[in-house]
């Protein structure tokens, strides 16, 4: 599947001996002629410029003028006009026949005689039934296709819509990096005319302008041919200039069964449509039968008579026998069609999982290196304008922050083509079209991990004064735009830790096997809900024959010390026997009666089935199957895990902590665990280790959720964060916040503050930054709300907000 859908590699545009060839073949008259006609062209199309619809709408004004779209609605539209069609009766015939024409008169009376007669055809068992429903499997598979050309469609749009929304990244990041080579450019001036620098710096500073600048109209031309690509794909009359929604947040869906691939839907409508055929080919030996009934006119007597016939076909050389083999050979050949479409959808499904994984971790680790390289610019430029940093340094992280923001961009357009690989195979056109529109941020732009800083800044909307941002709450829940209140604490007493939740103790369990064997019956699936002693699976072995037979001889052997017991106290009662006699056959009795004991024990423990050739595989607890290695068929081995029962909910957090840090946690100190949805959950610290590990030199701290819904949340093997509250003695200085709840907008850094119509900008000072939390020193009190996550979004509005004001 992962070939259907190729990415658009960016367009290379023709420069050097490609230009001057051009120039050589085209006269000065045409290139005259061409650039008026360009000119025309240009300002048409400027009048009807506008931004591209939301990828949902785009997508539903597409589905009604694509042509190869059209081409599938007008197959299934004749493919259901022919399934009505084929519910009509045969027509009737009418005949008429006229006899004696020329023969000799009889008395002076002609024998010419004239018939007229109507005879119906007759479909007979079932003919007419199998034809009928020929025609309306051949209708579902034509509708059958139409949807999944619908799914291909959906894909190759959601394409194009990503790469524009990658080639406008590509430009803001170009057009970043010319504002940041003028910045360094005038600096390198400063430098120069105060005596610090040669002037060869200005040179190289000039030339690192002169290339940003080159790359932004590179940039920009992307972006052109993107927009124009997408709008010739979806016919449309004007040109975009933009997108108006984000398919870079589209979220991962785990999609549907195998069983709901479109591509399986079609091999499976084909393999309907052959069994009807084959119906079809069954009767196709029947005779065909006909009545007929009519009038004969006689010229003698003008009298009439009446005529009445039944005409049938007679199968004497042709049964069919050969049509009705050829259809089975296709019946059987649809259902290998089925089989490949299956196996090879449950294939490519695990493998767009697998690559949808990878392509997520390749973008968290792009994510992390522009930030790393957003902070060594910084480093650079602060280190440049104090003389401490040369100037070829400052260019090179320059170019490093651009390359990495670049990157960004191609992983985020990366993981994009796997999940719509995921879709395409999951569930068609829903996941594709809607799904996805339903499942991105419409009309929000993907922040970057990082803002470039910007020394010089003049005034901008974070300036002014307290602009408030007017967002309805619906779109707030929408965004998944989260508002936490400011606490006065110090950021050096909060410990940001990562961690992975596991399961608590007792809450998970391995199911083994306990006895060689052959595993001949799996009962339950992965992620069924199951209760303590439920069976699991069974296994056929010998030693359960073993433990039966051993637990029959033991009770025969009870059986028999009893009846030796009773005899030998009924000889010892007549005097026939010592009292010796009849203490060693109690003694057999209370021997045979421990082994019998021990030999039912170790049949219970071993779970012994009731037909005796068995061993059931059964849950120790109660909970749900979160793993499972168990295959029907296979040979198994003592001690070798078949299943994992895990209990929900029932989970604990563990994360290492420094030796330094270990004396600042104690038991029972609060702390709150940040889920990749952004949602916290208290936790409290239930232990500590006592030292710290030899090999990892680290202890490690374990948390327990507090009781609540939230708890529920969390996933065993889950990689999360913990922010701990620590008990240092520093007095707060400010209040802290979230580092990502603080924006950088042209240079100063703001918050968004909770009002009652939406948010409001708030400019701040920020001063130490550590454990992901960042020390607010003015512009903030403790206990105001502030957005977190995806503040980002926030920002964009009020950078629009201020470019209207402008």
């Amino acid at each position: 599947m992962s070939s259907q859908f190729p990415l658009r590699a960016p367009v290379q545009r023709q420069r050097g001996a490609g230009l001057a060839s051009r120039r050589n073949v085209v006269s000065q008259p045409s290139l005259a002629l061409c650039a008026l006609a360009l000119a025309l062209t240009l300002s048409t199309t400027t009048s009807q410029a506008a931004d591209a619809p939301a990828f949902g709408v785009l997508l539903q004004q597409s589905l009604a003028r694509a042509p190869i779209l059209l081409e599938q609605q007008a197959n299934a539209e004749a493919a259901r006009l022919d399934a009505a069609q084929s519910r009509k009766w045969l027509n009737p015939k009418v005949d008429a026949l006229s006899e004696d024409l020329n023969a000799p008169s009889n008395g002076g009376q002609s024998p010419r005689q004239i018939t007229f007669s109507i005879s119906q055809p007759l479909e007979l068992g079932g003919k007419r039934a199998s034809r009928i429903a020929v025609s309306d499997r051949d209708s579902d598979v034509a509708e059958a296709r139409r949807r999944e050309a619908e799914v291909l469609w959906a894909a190759k749009l959601a394409v194009a819509y990503g790469t524009v929304e990658a080639a406008q990244g590509r430009q803001r990041v170009a057009a970043d990096e010319l504002s940041r080579a003028g910045d360094d450019l005038r600096a390198a001036r400063a430098q120069v005319e105060a005596g610090k620098e040669a002037s060869v710096r200005v040179a190289q500073a000039e030339a690192g302008a002169a290339a940003a600048r080159g790359a932004e109209r590179a940039a920009a031309a992307d972006l052109t041919q993107a927009l124009e690509e997408l709008s010739a794909l979806v016919g449309s009359q004007e040109r975009f200039t933009g997108i108006a929604g984000s398919l870079f947040s589209t979220a991962a869906d785990a999609g549907a069964a195998a069983d709901e691939s479109p591509t399986l839907r079609v091999a499976q409508s084909e393999r309907e449509a052959s069994e009807a055929r084959l119906q079809v080919e069954e009767r196709r030996w029947i005779p065909d039968l006909s009545v007929t009934a009519g009038v004969r006119r006689y010229a003698r007597t003008s009298q009439n008579g009446y005529v009445v016939g039944l005409s049938a076909s007679i199968p004497l050389f042709d049964r069919n026998r050969d049509g009705v083999a050829a259809a089975r050979q296709r019946v059987q050949a649809a259902d290998a069609r089925v089989l490949a479409a299956r196996l090879e959808t449950a294939a490519a499904r695990r493998s767009a999982q697998a690559q949808l994984l990878a392509a997520e971790g390749q973008l968290e680790a792009a994510l992390e290196g522009e930030r790393a390289s957003a902070e060594g610019y910084r480093l650079a430029r602060i280190g440049y304008d104090a003389g401490r940093t040369p100037l070829v340094e400052l260019l090179f992280a320059r170019r490093a922050y651009s390359e990495a923001q670049r990157s960004t961009i191609d992983a985020r357009l990366a993981r994009l083509n796997q999940v719509l690989i995921a879709a395409c195979i999951a569930a068609g056109a829903g996941a594709l079209g809607y799904g996805i529109a339903s499942r991105s941020s419409s009309g929000a732009e993907p922040a970057p991990a990082a803002a470039a800083p910007k020394p010089a800044a003049t005034a901008n909307a974070a300036k002014k004064d307290a602009p408030e941002l007017k967002i309805p709450a619906d779109y707030i829940t929408a965004a998944n735009i989260t508002v936490e209140n400011a606490s006065g604490s110090d950021v050096r007493n909060e410990l940001l830790l990562p961690a992975v939740v596991t399961a608590a103790p007792g809450a998970e369990a391995a199911v083994v096997s306990r006895a060689n064997g052959t595993l001949v019956r799996v009962l339950r699936r992965l992620g069924d809900t199951v209760k303590a002693g439920e069976v699991l699976a069974s296994i056929e072995s010998l030693e359960a024959a073993t433990m039966v037979s051993d637990r029959r001889v033991a009770q025969a052997k009870v059986d028999l010390a009893r009846k030796t017991l009773a005899r030998e106290k009924s000889l010892f009662d007549q005097g026939v026997t010592p009292r010796q006699a009849l203490e060693a056959a109690q003694a057999d009795v209370d021997v045979a009666e421990a082994e019998a004991q021990r030999a039912a024990a170790v049949a219970g423990a071993a779970r012994v089935g009731s037909d005796g050739r068995s061993l059931n595989i059964v849950a120790p607890i109660a909970g749900r199957i979160t793993s499972i290695t168990a295959l029907a068929g296979a040979h198994v081995t003592p001690d070798l895990e078949l299943f994992r029962v895990g209990m929900p909910g029932a989970v604990q957090i563990e994360a290492p902590l420094t030796a330094d840090d270990l004396r600042r946690v104690a038991v029972g100190d609060s702390a709150t665990v940040l889920t990749r949805s952004g949602k916290p959950v208290p936790v409290t610290v239930r232990g500590l280790t006592p030292g710290v590990s030899a090999t990892t030199r680290a202890a490690t701290v374990v948390l327990i959720p507090t009781a609540g819904p939230d708890a529920q949340s969390l996933l065993a093997g889950e990689g999360v964060q913990v922010r701990l509250q620590t008990r240092g003695q520093s007095t707060p200085q400010g209040v802290a916040v979230p580092e990502e709840a603080v924006q950088n907008i042209d240079g100063t850094d703001v918050v968004f503050l909770r009002t009652p119509e939406g948010f409001r900008v708030q400019q701040v000072y920020v001063g130490l930054r550590s454990g992901g939390l960042a020390q607010i020193v003015t512009g903030l009190k403790s206990g105001q709300q502030v957005a977190v996550r995806n503040a980002f979004l926030l920002k964009a509005e009020a950078k629009k907000l201020a470019g209207d004001d402008e």
